[in-house]
């Protein structure tokens, strides 16, 4: 299993009208929808708008990664495996990984 299908199988889950979905924290509206996930120990947000392509993906550590997916899985997969290969890109220009500077944090209620 890949990591990032290992990261995924593992994350928390909640019951919802579609089915289960992974997330960490989930801000609910009418028209949108946005999950954050850690990975790698850096943070990324997916975004849901009924639009072409639904789910997007931005990394506020890393700006240049760009990635989607028409479903929530996809769109997690394709963020794991775009933060793969950026940072494996970096490492081969010998370039410095950039120290995360987000984090999440679980909350009880």
């Amino acid at each position: 299993m890949h990591k990032c299908e290992l990261a995924w199988a593992n994350a928390p889950r909640i019951e919802s009208r579609q089915g289960e979905i992974s997330m960490t924290r989930m801000i609910l509206s009418t028209r949108t929808m946005t999950t954050h996930h850690e990975y790698r120990n850096y943070v990324f947000t997916i975004s849901y708008q009924p639009q072409d392509p639904a789910y997007t993906v931005d990394f506020p550590d890393f700006p240049d990664i760009i990635t989607s997916g028409q479903t929530l899985a996809e769109a997690f997969g394709h963020a794991c495996e775009a933060l793969d290969l950026h940072l494996e890109s970096m490492a081969k220009l010998k370039m410095r990984l950039p120290r995360p500077k987000h984090h999440l944090t679980m909350q009880a209620s």
